[in-house]
């Protein structure tokens, strides 16, 4: 029988009797399900006492609490471990902030940081420090002409300061 109900047997016993025996069967249902998981690389996943470690359809079959087998389709995958550098450059005054680290000297700094997914992300970051451009002119002129620094002409004898912007984006002082 593979169906649900009542089924009656009869039977005749060895003294002539008959004998009527009656079958309540219930058949359960498989149980299916379908997993998705998703892990990082170096981490493994269980079920039914295997485990898996690779991108990839699994189906198992183990047994359900009710006795009957029950089959697991899982659709794993792993999450590869995410790379990325930065080239920054920055200012003599200015500082780069990541994670709980705050950067403002030149050199290369390695961060492990978790990506969306919960997985490690690796972060290189090649810090460069601009050193400050400063400019020491000794300008003469004759009467009646001027001398120019950015968009500023200077005609009288005298000592000048002027901070402009370099064109990396950082100050640059001219002393005139």
């Amino acid at each position: 029988y593979n169906e649900s109900g009542n089924y009656d047997y009869t039977s005749i016993l060895p003294n002539g009797c008959d004998s009527i025996y009656r079958l309540v069967l219930n058949v359960l249902a498989p149980l299916t399900q379908t997993i998705n998981a998703t892990i990082c690389v170096n981490e493994v996943f269980s079920l039914g006492g295997e485990t898996f470690d690779s991108t990839d359809i699994y189906t198992i079959i183990t047994p359900a609490p009710n006795g009957c087998d029950s089959l697991f389709t899982l659709h794993r995958t792993v999450m590869d471990t995410l790379s990325s550098s930065e080239n920054i450059i920055l200012c003599a005054e200015d500082s780069y902030t990541i994670a709980d680290s705050t950067l403002s000297a030149s050199g290369v700094y390695e961060f492990v940081l978790l990506s969306q997914e919960g997985c490690d992300s690796m972060v290189s970051i090649h810090l460069q420090i601009a050193e400050p451009i400063i400019s020491n002119l000794d300008v003469s002129i004759c009467t009646g002409t001027a001398f120019s620094v950015g968009d500023e002409l200077f005609d009288s004898t005298g000592n000048y300061t002027r901070v402009l912007t370099a064109n990396n984006g950082c100050d640059s002082t001219v002393n005139l």
